[in-house]
């Protein structure tokens, strides 16, 4: 190896060798970096050591070389992993770490001030349970809403016909022939014919009682019902969500952009429908998130706590924020979480833009 070539490796293997393992950073606040705002062409340095005197790591030349994060509405800053002496240690966007000077850098947002005075959140990092005190062992789930209570799911099993037509006739011919909105597919036939499987529009009846002479309150097309009752997202068309079962009845919720405000109605049991029961509350909560997303979401952070260098919140569950109510929100649960997931994502963040 030439001997120049041997030194900027040397160089190189050293810089990674001292540098913070990004594998173990854990956000602790935004930082703004004005100097690098609006293509001021500014290039900052970061350095491998919070020191002066301390190799350079990375350059930038650019806000958006950093890994970046909303602290208000359309203002981006620096996600921080560390503060030492005022100098910060943020992380470029090819997951290089490096150290910025205190002259170099702008207002610095820690998440506590983030969290005490934003809309905050609970993330997909939180695994579902709160703990009695900072850094105990003695961890529970938070209630579901009883709202969201299932027995179970249907599932849609559409009605076909069966039509035998020319091989030299195409999809389009014949699904204008056959007048045919729903579902169509083909397989060879006999005598170069080709069978074509139609699905048979139904119209489905919902009832406000389960019975079938009270009142009609809608009425939708299967097996093209999507959006019109409350049913989990995996799926195309999804499996609806079944609260309660009489015999030859389920017991079913229109959708609604609010779900508290879902009306509960009743629709005869079918040929179409196939009942699954759940099967234990690990399915239920599963399928509940699918139906409605992550329950618990809206929370408040009233305390912070340090314990053996983790950061814990105590937080409390709410009904609701301001931004769908200007009713004063019921706390339904509270409980301490690590700031921080073991993959080093956060548990909580914040509406960085509010409603």
């Amino acid at each position: 190896m030439h001997p120049g070539a041997l030194a900027v490796f040397m160089f190189a293997w050293a810089a990674i060798a001292q540098a913070p393992k990004t594998a173990a950073l854990r956000s602790i606040g935004i930082l703004e970096a004005p100097r690098l705002e609006k293509n001021s062409g500014e290039r900052l340095v970061l350095r491998r050591r919070p020191s002066a005197d301390s190799p350079i790591v990375a350059t930038i030349s650019s806000l958006e070389a950093l890994e970046l994060k909303e602290y208000a509405y359309e203002r981006s800053g620096a996600l921080v992993f560390g503060r030492e002496r005022d100098w910060s240690l943020l992380r470029t966007s090819a997951g290089i770490a490096g150290w910025l000077a205190p002259s170099d850098a702008g207002t610095f947002h820690s998440l506590e001030s983030l969290f005490r005075d934003g809309l905050t959140y609970l993330t997909d990092a939180w695994d579902g349970r709160v703990a009695t005190a900072p850094g105990t062992a003695n961890w529970t789930r938070l209630p579901s809403d009883p709202r969201k209570r299932m027995i179970g799911y249907i599932v849609s099993e559409p009605e076909e016909d069966r039509v035998v037509a020319p091989a030299t006739e195409n999809f389009d011919q014949v699904r204008k022939r056959l007048g045919a909105k729903g579902g169509l597919r083909a397989e060879p036939g006999p005598n170069g014919t080709r069978i074509y499987h139609v699905a048979r529009d139904r119209w489905i009846l919902a009832f406000e009682r389960p019975d079938p002479l009270s009142e009609v309150v809608a009425r939708f097309q299967s097996p093209r019902y999507d959006h019109v009752l409350r049913g989990t997202s995996a799926k195309t068309p999804p499996d609806i969500v079944v609260f309660d079962r009489r015999p030859g009845w389920f017991q079913v919720a229109l959708n609604r952009d609010d779900w508290r405000k879902e009306p509960r109605v009743w629709i005869q049991d079918a040929t179409v429908w196939r009942f699954h029961e759940v099967a234990g509350e690990a399915e239920r909560e599963r399928l509940a998130e699918e139906a409605w997303g992550r329950e618990h979401r809206d929370v408040r952070v009233v305390g912070f706590r340090d314990v053996v260098g983790v950061l814990w919140l105590e937080i409390e569950s709410l009904s609701h924020t301001s931004c769908t109510s200007s009713e004063p929100p019921t706390v339904k649960a509270r409980g301490w979480i690590p700031a921080h997931a073991p993959s080093r994502e956060p548990t909580v963040w914040f509406a960085a833009r509010g409603c």
